[in-house]
């Protein structure tokens, strides 16, 4: 999680710099951006699951990546979409699987459910964003940047649970040590 976290930093701060300071915007910059997120957040995913599923996530963390290059040349939207639909459905996955097995105790001291929730909400949120910003924006201006405001409130709601997320992790090892 602390690479995704780096790579936000650091996608935003080239746009940033290229936009605000040098009037100039990066092309495909963003593209990268959820690729690398897409990648990083299955290798998350992969590390909880096992067996058939962590061959599952795998072949998925190679395939789709090489569908949008060869079908959909990198259609943003598509890409948004995309990892909307998988993140909204690998951490129910593994609620589900840590409701079955109960390896972690009491939930809320886990930094695993914290990061899992920042992931869940962020990209469910985002996937009616994603879907609906494109026809909001084409009809009112308004309500497209209000509804931008939605998409950045769940960013820094993602910020603030990856934040306790690595405040639980940092806990539980200083209680371990």
């Amino acid at each position: 999680m602390i690479l995704l976290v780096g790579a936000s930093v650091a996608f935003d701060l080239v746009l940033g710099i290229s936009a605000d300071i040098l009037d100039y915007h990066i092309p495909y910059v963003g593209y990268f951006y959820r690729l690398v997120e897409f990648v990083l957040l299955i290798e998350f995913y992969s590390y909880f699951t096992s067996g058939k599923n962590k061959i599952g996530l795998r072949i998925i963390q190679v395939l789709i990546p090489l569908t949008f290059l060869v079908f959909f040349e990198w259609s943003v939207s598509i890409v948004r979409l995309n990892n909307s639909i998988l993140f909204c459905l690998a951490p129910v996955m593994l609620y589900f699987d840590q409701g079955r097995t109960l390896a972690f105790g009491d939930i809320l001291k886990s930094s695993i459910f914290w990061a899992n929730s920042a992931i869940f909400i962020y990209f469910s949120g985002n996937l009616f964003f994603f879907l609906l910003f494109k026809s909001i924006a084409s009809t009112d201006r308004n309500a497209a940047l209000i509804s931008y405001c939605l998409h950045n409130m769940l960013l820094i709601t993602r910020n603030i649970l990856l934040a306790l997320s690595f405040l639980k992790s940092k806990n539980m090892s200083q209680q371990h040590a």
